[in-house]
């Protein structure tokens, strides 16, 4: 019996040398004082190391003398917690091959038990390959985010320049009708100003902070329709939702739309009134955005659906691109409800 169980452990012994050899990996296994016991060729390739050069040896000759020092008390640590599992989760490890040069490694660590008591098995690869590429990513990425960060400054500074142009002729003009349009088109352009100004001061740049956009609108908004903020109450309910960027400017664009139609018309010849503007998420990947006020109400002989108006066809036109359900309340209170879909990847 005790010979047919010492032909067993040979074989399996035996099997193991074969195992080893066969990897595609680099193979080292050594005893609890890290002393080196077997490796296989693809460790001699690896390293550079001849296997007489290796077996006997202290493992730690192929690790960097920078990190040596703490190699025995983390072979200690292994010794006393086995198990399979990476080696230096989470830190860069290194390679030291015979001609002193360093490379990147991933190091596997295996337990085993053998009838001269505890071996570790190391297995070793190459990923000097694999972290370069990881670099070119990273580089890549980093050029990407600049070259985005650059694109979004000069759409807003060019949508600016145009918002210049626009108040330069509202300077020179006295027609008041034209003033009215032109003052409305200025607004539109900052709107989508500011989107792209928002995006520029992001970390992310394929979504929105279109709280922040609101915000900003609205209180554009009310100093260019010089509006007495001490008698014309504004509350404002916006979630923090973040939008991309395909739906934030129709939606901005919306968003200035309703909220100039208010202040242009629903506070003439009132010396106080009230506004609100809600900004919600809903069920089903949706948001809702509501625009309420307490003036007169929309005329009935407005017909929203053959809209003559170029705010109000604005207003159907940009609904439809991003596939918004409108619903309007005509009076007391008016409101605008929209039931906006958003991609399921959007956070908030």
């Amino acid at each position: 019996m005790a010979h047919t169980k010492q032909r067993a452990t040979s074989t399996a012994d035996a099997m193991l040398s074969l195992v080893v050899e066969a990897s595609p990996s680099g193979m080292i296994m050594t005893d609890q004082a890290g002393t080196i016991v077997m490796v296989n060729s693809a460790t001699e390739a690896l390293f550079g190391f001849t296997r007489s050069e290796l077996i006997g040896q202290p493992v730690h000759m192929l690790i960097p003398h920078v990190q040596r020092a703490h190699h025995p008390q983390l072979l200690q640590h292994y010794v006393e917690n086995p198990g399979a599992r990476p080696m230096g989760h989470g830190r860069d490890l290194r390679g030291l091959r015979k001609s002193g040069e360093e490379f990147a490694v991933e190091v596997g660590l295996n337990p085993i038990h053998t009838p001269q008591g505890l071996m570790v098995l190391a297995s070793i690869i190459d990923i000097t390959a694999r972290k370069q590429q990881e670099q070119q990513l990273q580089s890549a990425l980093k050029e990407k985010n600049l070259l985005l960060s650059e694109i979004h400054h000069r759409v807003k500074n060019n949508l600016q320049i145009i918002d210049s142009l626009l108040g330069m002729q509202v300077d020179n003009l006295h027609h008041e009708a034209t003033v009215s349009v032109l003052k409305d088109c200025q607004n539109r352009i900052k709107s989508m100003a500011m989107i792209h100004q928002v995006l520029y001061e992001s970390a992310d740049f394929s979504q929105v902070d279109f709280a922040a956009v609101a915000h900003r609108l609205v209180n554009s908004l009310s100093v260019s329709y010089a509006l007495n903020l001490s008698n014309i109450a504004i509350a404002m309910d916006i979630e923090d939702v973040q939008l991309p960027i395909d739906i934030s400017i129709p939606l901005g664009l919306i968003l200035n739309e309703l909220c100039t139609n208010a202040m242009k018309y629903a506070f003439i010849d009132r010396t106080r009134g009230e506004m609100a503007i809600g900004l919600k998420q809903r069920p089903e990947n949706r948001i809702e955005l509501t625009v309420t006020d307490d003036g007169p109400g929309l005329p009935a002989e407005i017909d929203l659906e053959n809209a003559s108006t170029l705010g109000l066809q604005l207003l159907q036109l940009l609904c439809e691109q991003i596939s918004a359900q409108l619903d309007i309340h005509r009076s007391n209170p008016t409101r605008f409800t929209l039931l906006i879909p958003i991609p399921s990847n959007t956070h908030s």
